[in-house]
């Protein structure tokens, strides 16, 4: 079984490896100069995304839709976040509704009691 575009295949595969020395002088300006430290993986496309923001030149079009992005994301993300926790204080009622929706199990239980159950929700 072969996957995507096929018509590559009669190329040899040394074409794409390797060193160019004409690349040799070109960075990344994407590339995070600053401490490196755990970023929360939900979080991640935001911080790539601010990154860009700022290296973009000011008062261009590509940084507006950039900024745009940004805050289109943040702004579903709360609204997600708040859906959830809608749904749970109504499910588990106003005072147990946070703590339950931020519970975790103990390393020792499974993360899934009903496997097929969750087979079932997915497919």
């Amino acid at each position: 079984m072969e996957y995507g575009d096929k018509t590559f295949k009669g190329e040899k595969l040394y074409l794409y490896q390797g060193f160019d020395p004409a690349n040799a002088n070109v960075t990344n300006k994407l590339l995070w100069r600053g401490q490196k430290a755990v970023v929360n993986q939900r979080d991640a496309d935001i911080l790539f995304l601010w990154k860009r923001y700022e290296l973009l030149h000011e008062k261009s079009r590509e940084k507006l839709e950039v900024l745009r992005e940004i805050t289109g994301t943040v702004t579903h993300r709360k609204h997600l976040d708040s859906s959830i926790d809608f749904i749970g204080k109504l499910l588990f009622g106003v005072e147990n509704g946070p703590s339950t929706l931020g519970a975790v199990r103990a390393p020792d239980q499974p993360l899934v009691d009903d496997w097929d159950c969750v087979k079932r929700m997915v497919s």
